[in-house]
């Protein structure tokens, strides 16, 4: 597999990380001899949140962010640190949101 090679992983890791990606949009089977992959949009439209979110879901930095799930201090309060750990991860999120892979893609 040419991407494999290019990626430098191995088909079959290539291979599991396309079948995440195909069923959200992001590549594409192409059938035939010269068959293999190519991505579902332009490179331009699929961002790195797009993908980590395809990979694992939801990224969150700490287990107390996610939805419906109070701080392990009780149920009306937080720590500390729970503000921070918020305005980190929505910076994390907005960051990956605004990169693409075009923007990654070597000149």
């Amino acid at each position: 597999m040419q991407i494999a090679l290019g990626i430098d992983t191995t088909s079959p890791s290539f291979l599991n990380v396309a079948r995440r990606l195909k069923p959200a949009g992001l590549l594409k089977t192409v059938l035939g001899h010269e068959g293999g992959f190519i991505l579902g949009k332009p490179a331009n439209e699929i961002s790195i949140y797009d993908v980590i979110v395809c990979m694992q879901g939801e990224p969150q930095i700490n287990s107390c962010l996610a939805a419906g799930k109070p701080c392990a201090h009780g149920e009306e309060v937080v720590c500390q640190v729970h503000g921070i750990l918020h305005d980190t991860q929505n910076k994390l999120v907005e960051k990956f949101s605004n990169l693409y892979i075009s923007d990654l893609v070597r000149k």
